[in-house]
């Protein structure tokens, strides 16, 4: 019997099949390193879990969490293939997409801000205009930012109509605005659309790089 376990044991080693036990604590072992996975893709996880980023950029394998797009969020809330991030002050579930392809934004939506070399989150337009369509801000305001051809939803603050906005974000329905007097908290409004407007001011103002107005104390 021996000879026989000693003849086993030479063709294990020569096939490279070395239990458990006997790795532990010899020289030149591996150590067990973490799961690489693809967040977009959503690959390389075990089954029943999903690829997410975390807040330092890196992947990690977590139990399926299904918090709609654009909502509020923590880490691992998220649908798979979105991410919970923080963008213009607002935090929400964002689709994650590929910064050199765009890969992952769908309709009018824009890979813009970069997690990481390669990932980035898409963010798409927002109407500054609940009364023409709901509000899709949740815990934020729609607002221009800059570099961005539309609105999208920002944080709020405590900065008022009129109040400068370099240190403190305006409160809702007020977008941070630079004109002749200074960066203020202005009311947005369609051009043309008075009525959008708190008297007595009208809709004078135009939004650089964004097909919006904003409204404007009219002249004596």
């Amino acid at each position: 019997m021996p000879a026989f376990r000693d003849l086993i044991a030479r063709r294990r080693r020569a096939l490279g099949l070395w239990s458990a036990t006997l790795a532990l604590g010899c020289g030149g072992v591996d150590e067990a390193r973490p799961l690489t996975c693809d967040p977009l893709e959503d690959t390389g996880c075990p089954a029943g879990e999903h690829c997410r980023l975390d807040g330092t950029g890196a992947t990690l394998c977590l139990a399926p969490a299904s918090a709609p797009t654009g909502s509020a969020c923590g880490a691992g809330s998220c649908a798979p293939s979105e991410t919970c991030v923080r963008v213009e002050g607002h935090l929400a579930c964002r689709p994650l997409c590929d910064l050199d392809g765009g890969l992952g934004c769908t309709g009018d939506a824009r890979c813009a801000y970069a997690l990481t070399e390669r990932f980035g989150v898409c963010v798409g337009p927002c109407d500054p205009f609940p009364g023409s369509a709901p509000e899709a801000c949740t815990g934020g305001t729609c607002s221009p930012v800059r570099d961005l051809p539309f609105p999208v939803c920002v944080a709020t603050g405590r900065a008022r109509l009129g109040d400068d906005c370099t240190r403190e974000r305006c409160a809702r329905s007020l977008a941070c605005l630079a004109a002749g007097d200074g960066a203020r908290c202005r009311p947005l409004c369609e051009p043309g659309r008075d009525d959008q407007c708190p008297a007595p001011m009208r809709c004078g103002g135009e939004v650089s790089g964004a097909a919006l107005g904003y409204c404007i104390v009219p002249p004596p």
